[in-house]
C-alpha cells in the first residue's frame, strides 16, 4: 500500500473520481463526495465488503455528479462506495491511482429571513432548497442566483 493511503483523516470529507479527470465542472466531471469512515486493508471487512484486491477507502456518499450534472436520486446517495485507496497500481494505466482528495470542512447551511428557504454553501456553488422539500432546489454561483433558479424551476403560489 502507498504511503498516501492513509493521509485523509477518518472522518473527513472526500472527493472520488470516478475517472483519470479530474474536471468539477462540465461534462467530463463523474464523482461522488461524502464523508471517509475506514481505510479498509486487504483481507479485512468493513460493513459487509471485503477488500480482496487492495486497500480501499470507505466512503458514506452524500452527494453524486455524472458529466457534470448533481444526481439527487442516484442510488449510491446514503450507501457506502469502496473505491481503491490512493497509491494503489493501476494496470489500466501503468501508473498508481490517485483519485481521491480531501475537502474543506461540512458546508455553511443558512435560511431566509422567513424561513421558508434552506441555503447550503457547497464547494463550488451554493444550493437553495424550501424548507421541508428537499427535491425542490435550485443552484448558482452565489445564494441570490441559487434562490433565483429555486424559484424559477418551482413557483410557490405563496411566494
Amino acid at each position: 500500500m502507498s504511503e498516501f493511503a492513509g493521509a485523509f483523516e477518518i472522518g473527513s470529507r472526500v472527493r472520488s473520481f470516478d475517472f483519470e479527470s479530474h474536471d468539477v465542472v462540465g461534462p467530463r466531471a463523474c464523482y461522488i463526495e461524502g464523508t471517509l469512515e475506514a481505510l479498509v486493508e486487504v483481507g479485512t471487512t468493513h460493513g459487509d465488503y471485503t477488500a480482496r484486491d487492495c486497500a480501499r477507502y470507505a466512503i458514506c456518499v452524500d452527494r453524486v455528479v455524472f458529466a457534470g450534472v448533481e444526481s439527487l436520486s442516484d442510488r449510491r446517495i446514503g450507501h457506502r462506495v469502496y473505491p481503491p485507496a490512493n497509491g494503489t497500481p493501476w494496470p489500466l494505466t501503468g501508473g498508481y491511482t490517485h483519485n481521491v482528495e480531501s475537502l474543506p470542512a461540512a458546508p455553511l447551511r443558512l435560511r431566509t429571513l422567513d424561513g421558508s428557504i434552506e441555503i447550503e454553501q457547497r464547494w463550488d456553488d451554493y444550493k437553495a432548497s424550501y424548507v421541508g422539500q428537499p427535491g425542490k432546489w435550485g443552484c448558482g454561483p452565489s445564494p441570490r442566483v441559487a434562490i433565483g433558479s429555486l424559484k424559477a424551476a418551482w413557483p410557490r403560489a405563496d411566494s
